[in-house]
């Protein structure tokens, strides 16, 4: 590994201009090429960490992804020092695109875990689980742990509704759930009726707790009387 590292010294040098592999005859394109690996070193992990915060994935993807737009660049950047081992100061822009096909293969293996491990993780409609939501009074400022009810699954976010044992009896926009239907439903129940709301809140994956149990269909299907 020691002649690699003095191969990345030598690239890193070529991309500022001040040395060229002995006995190359296109500087400039090797030059370029030792440009483009450095950038792509840079907008890797650049374009992970705006995805991340566009997007605002699971916990679990943010990682995967950061590792992704990390671990390709500077594992072409390892491929290309170990191709150009082989042939010093040779065909700059082939070792480029050798390195790059020769590290596609962990991040095909990186994307294939990001989708299998979504769809394993897919939550059922009528699916009771505790989460974080936050609070209607403020503008959502704070937030409290209370039960919801899934009704869809997109992966990172999911729709839910939520559970509220405040007396909502005089609203027309929730439904009674009785002690009964709480236990039916997975919850112990507060000793009285809780409800349950007719409108849906996008939650992030990252805002879901442990779950608790799975709401009959009449239940999720009921309308306010």
């Amino acid at each position: 590994m020691g002649s690699v590292r003095v191969r990345l010294a030598s690239l890193g040098a070529a991309a500022r201009g001040r040395w060229y592999p002995q006995g190359t005859r296109r500087r400039r394109e090797y030059r370029l090429a030792a440009l483009a690996l450095m950038a792509l070193c840079v907008l890797g992990p650049l374009a992970a960490v705006a995805w991340i915060l566009l997007a605002r994935p699971s916990f679990a993807s943010s990682v995967l992804a950061l590792a992704l737009g990390a671990a390709l660049p500077f594992g072409a950047l390892v491929a290309f020092g170990l191709l150009d081992r082989i042939r010093p100061g040779r065909a700059p822009w082939w070792k480029v695109l050798g390195a790059l096909l020769l590290c596609t293969p962990a991040a095909a293996v990186g994307v294939v875990a990001l989708l299998v491990g979504r769809g394993g993780t897919r939550l059922e409609r009528g699916t009771v689980l505790w989460a974080e939501v936050p609070n209607d009074e403020d503008g959502g400022r704070t937030s409290k742990v209370r039960p919801v009810v899934v009704v869809g699954d997109a992966g990172d976010f999911v729709e839910a509704r939520w559970v509220t044992s405040q007396d909502k009896s005089r609203r027309h926009d929730y439904v009674e759930l009785t002690v009964a239907d709480q236990r039916a439903s997975g919850l112990d129940g507060v000793g009285h009726s809780t409800w349950l709301s007719t409108e849906t809140r996008t939650l992030p994956r990252a805002a879901l707790r442990e779950p608790v149990g799975r709401m009959p269909a009449e239940l999720l299907a009921r309308r306010p009387r």
